[in-house]
């Protein structure tokens, strides 16, 4: 079963609990700070800063993923570099990764089937069950993937995998995966989120900027689509760990954890489902050289 963990007053199945009360001068100047993660440029989106020193920005990372080499693609790229679009071209096959937007007043959650219509943005995400497989980490914190049910207001965390690896980079000891079926509400609805430790309750983030303790955006995705037969739809999840709050060192460049999740049927209860094994077809695999290394 998933552990589960919770900010709200009182227990839940024996929930960690913290209460959060005034905010003070300093907690509010440092939030007004952390504005310069808003692209001034395209407005709904969060703006990546470049990597550290030793980092990988969020092309690398693509590159690595799915193999080829990519560039910003300019029909959908409107502020370079923080909030870029890019592509693939691989023989006959494209590649797209499409910002998807942060917050937008009134947009609707994301559809992990890639059903979508209207305006979206990626705080809230509904239908389905999903296979998520942790691709990358650059973090010196412990990563630890999960979600909260539904829209709010409960912030229960409920873990999927730990990211297990020695080392930054893509390299991870299995099980660094999940399927899970989600099933609260009509449609089901979700926010996925990272946590330090199942005991920090200060430092989980969520891909809802109010369930953070800065109130920011802590989450940027991409929705992978491809031209190759069989593809479908996936998205590439990028957290950035730390809280624009006194006392911390927030970079912004959101390479901290990057989790692929897409849409797959319905486990069967009885059944094994074998995790981390790729979410590609093999002809798909032949053609882009993807690599995981688990």
């Amino acid at each position: 079963m998933p552990n589960e963990m919770s900010w709200e007053s009182g227990s839940m199945k024996s929930c960690s609990v913290l209460r959060i009360g005034g905010v003070g001068l300093s907690w509010l100047l440092m939030i007004a700070a952390g504005s310069a993660w808003a692209d001034t440029i395209r407005p709904g989106y969060t703006a990546v800063k470049q990597p550290a020193s030793g980092e990988a920005s969020h092309l690398t990372i693509l590159q690595r993923i799915y193999g080829g080499t990519w560039t910003a693609d300019p029909v959908h790229t409107i502020s370079y570099p923080t909030t870029t679009d890019y592509k693939v071209v691989l023989g006959s096959i494209t590649i797209l990764a499409s910002r998807i937007a942060d917050s937008v007043s009134g947009a609707g959650a994301v559809g992990i089937d890639g059903n979508n219509s209207g305006t979206i943005a990626d705080q809230l995400w509904h239908d389905g069950s999903v296979e998520a497989v942790a691709e990358a980490k650059f973090a010196g914190d412990n990563q630890i993937f999960g979600y909260m049910d539904g829209a709010g207001p409960s912030k229960t965390f409920v873990k999927l995998f730990d990211v297990k690896t020695t080392s930054n980079g893509y390299t991870f000891q299995n099980p660094s995966s999940s399927v899970h079926a989600f099933t609260s509400g009509s449609p089901p609805t979700w926010r996925w989120a990272r946590a330090r430790s199942l005991t920090d309750l200060a430092h989980i983030q969520s891909s809802q900027n109010s369930d953070n303790a800065d109130g920011l955006d802590h989450m940027v995705t991409y929705q992978i689509t491809s031209s190759a037969a069989g593809f479908g739809t996936r998205y590439l999840l990028f957290f950035e760990d730390r809280n624009i709050v006194s006392g911390e060192s927030s970079d912004g460049d959101f390479n901290d954890l990057v989790v692929e999740v897409r849409a797959v049927p319905v486990p069967v209860p009885g059944t094994v489902v074998l995790c981390g094994s790729g979410l590609f077809t093999l002809g798909l695999i032949a053609v882009v050289g993807h690599r995981r290394n688990r």
